[in-house]
């Protein structure tokens, strides 16, 4: 059967068709532009990305050198010269020092942006933005481990200090020289409380302050073998993880202490004078490869009764002189306050780690006495005229005139550090083996051993 149709109803079926044919064409040709525009924006997505990664790496990069970089050897003899390249490590990280040409594009770069990671030259002596060189003229590094870090930066940030802050876990606990002092506890654990030390708010990110340190982690870290200096749980950036000494410091102790004992007094030196000596002593060849450079009593803590010294911000790492091993180079120091310094501290004559002994004798006069040296004189600056003019503080009568051997000890100790010149003051080590033999002598003469 045939079926005829109306010629509006042709019409009307045309019509549809052609719809259909065209809406058909419109597909066809939009699939290819839609995919063409997702192609052209996955493109740039990508290249974005890329563009941000590789920006990322470049920051990274920049900031690991800062932060890792050492010295440039400007000026030290052919036999020891070697040039520096950061080499990484999964862990730990360390710096090694290897010949390479990327010295010395480093070195001729003319961008700005490296001026803080070079060390000093005899121009930017005075400068804080630049770190000491550990290679300079005949000076070389006492020890290899003077190059090197070892930063536990992911131990560190897995502390959360965020959420403890809210439960009261993280909290500030004091400010000091260089430092905020915060605390650290864990409520549900019996892992032991932390002090988290970290360079005060407002401290500049340049070079020198990362290599202070640096330094202050090395030198806890080698000196753990020993009982009188703090140990180290880790270090990165500015900050240092310690354990917190909860017991209070020596000042304090002398403060308090009012009935304190002479034999206590005695032991109270002799635990100060280890730590200084496991430092000055740290690589076993007496030979100091350490200086601490600011001894004074609020620097040791007790921790399980026990004397500890455990900050070395301003410590120095020594040099060994390329001409002669067996000596060390000097220092300086360019600002040397308070009254318990050495004469070649306030003469600023070059330093070495007898400055730190003569501190000492100072730290046993505070023991002794129970007050400050110099505590009579109005003025610090008048105090370091003394020291200067080859003048000592007053010992008290009753102590010069005491038959007790425990005074006698500590008297005899002062005398070996207060030595006007640094090269025949006593070492750090004969001071502690003096006052050790003393303490177990009068010990065993009270049956106390």
């Amino acid at each position: 059967m045939t079926l005829l149709l109306s010629s509006n109803e042709r019409r009307r079926v045309g019509s549809s068709s052609n719809r259909s044919k065209s809406c058909h064409i419109s597909t066809l040709t939009a699939l290819p532009l839609f995919l063409l525009a997702l192609a052209i924006i996955s493109g740039a997505s990508i290249y974005i990305s890329l563009s941000l990664l590789n920006k990322n790496a470049s920051v990274l990069q920049h900031a690991e050198h800062s932060m890792l970089r050492p010295p440039h050897h400007n000026h030290h003899p052919t036999n020891y010269r070697r040039d520096p390249i950061i080499r990484t490590a999964p862990y730990p990280r360390a710096i090694t020092i290897h010949g390479t040409k990327l010295h010395h594009h480093h070195q001729s770069s003319s961008d700005k942006k490296f001026k803080s990671i070079q060390p000093k030259t005899p121009k930017t002596r005075s400068s804080y933005d630049y770190r000491d060189p550990l290679y300079e003229d005949d000076c070389i590094p006492m020890q290899p481990w003077q190059e090197t870090s070892f930063p536990t930066c992911s131990t560190i940030h897995e502390l959360d200090f965020y959420s403890k802050s809210r439960s009261r876990e993280f909290a500030y606990l004091t400010s000091g020289g260089y430092n905020d002092i915060f605390t650290l506890e864990d409520i549900h654990e019996v892992d032991p409380k932390l002090a988290i030390k970290i360079l005060a708010e407002g401290t500049t990110y340049t070079d020198r302050n990362y290599d202070r340190v640096r330094r202050d982690g090395l030198i806890l870290e080698r000196s753990t073998k020993s009982r009188y200096v703090m140990d180290i749980y880790g270090f990165c950036g500015f900050l240092v993880l310690v354990p917190h000494a909860g017991e209070g410091n020596l000042p304090k102790a002398i403060r308090r202490q009012t009935d304190m004992t002479s034999l206590q007094k005695l032991q109270y030196a002799y635990e100060v004078s280890a730590g200084l000596a496991a430092v000055h002593d740290i690589d076993g060849e007496q030979m100091s490869a350490v200086t601490q450079g600011d001894l004074k009593a609020d620097q040791y803590l007790f921790m399980d009764g026990v004397l500890k010294i455990g900050d070395f911000n301003r410590g120095r790492f020594l040099r060994r002189n390329s001409t002669a091993p067996d000596t060390a180079c000097t220092y300086t120091i360019g600002v040397n306050d308070a009254a318990y310094r050495s004469p070649e501290e306030y003469k600023y004559l070059p330093e070495t780690s007898a400055i730190d002994v003569w501190a000492v004798g100072s730290l046993i006069y505070h023991i002794l006495h129970r007050y400050e040296v110099w505590d009579d004189i109005k003025t610090n600056e008048e105090a370091q005229q003394k020291v200067m003019d080859g003048k000592l503080p007053k010992i008290a009568n009753e102590y010069v005139e005491s038959d007790d051997p425990a005074i006698k000890a500590m008297l005899d100790a002062i005398d070996m550090c207060y030595v006007y010149d640094p090269e025949k003051r006593a070492k750090a080590w004969d001071v502690s083996s003096f006052l050790e033999k003393k303490l177990d002598e009068i010990k065993q003469a009270k049956g106390l051993e």
